[in-house]
């Protein structure tokens, strides 16, 4: 979230927020490829865990203030004012799980700025 454009197109700065299997997510800040933890691996009952679930991630960052969201509701909040606007994207990854599949059923976004 909130990737600024680099001359070379290497996306190495951004938020980003990670939801796993087990019903947890994390959220850091990354520099020029370099980490910042912002919140560490937290469960939340929130988010869905285990095999055939699904969740829903929202993302709303107006201003300083970034809110996440699992399926509707509130999960985490924080304010950093190091990237104002920029791209977003997604990161999908699995560790341990073989087969594993991820469905993305719809991507949007609303311009706050307006």
């Amino acid at each position: 979230v909130r990737a600024p454009e680099q001359p070379d197109n290497i996306i190495d700065s951004t938020y980003v927020i990670n939801f796993s299997c087990e019903g947890k997510f994390r959220v850091y800040r990354m520099d020029n490829g370099v980490y910042s933890n912002i919140q560490n691996w937290a469960a939340n009952s929130l988010i869905k865990s285990g095999p055939d679930k699904a969740n829903s991630m929202g993302i709303m960052a107006k201003g300083n203030m970034i809110q996440i969201f699992a399926n509707g509701s509130l999960v985490f909040e924080f304010t950093d004012s190091t990237y104002a606007a920029g791209y977003f994207g997604l990161v999908i990854r699995s560790e341990t799980t073989s087969n594993f599949q991820v469905i993305v059923s719809q991507i949007s976004y609303w311009d706050l700025s307006q």
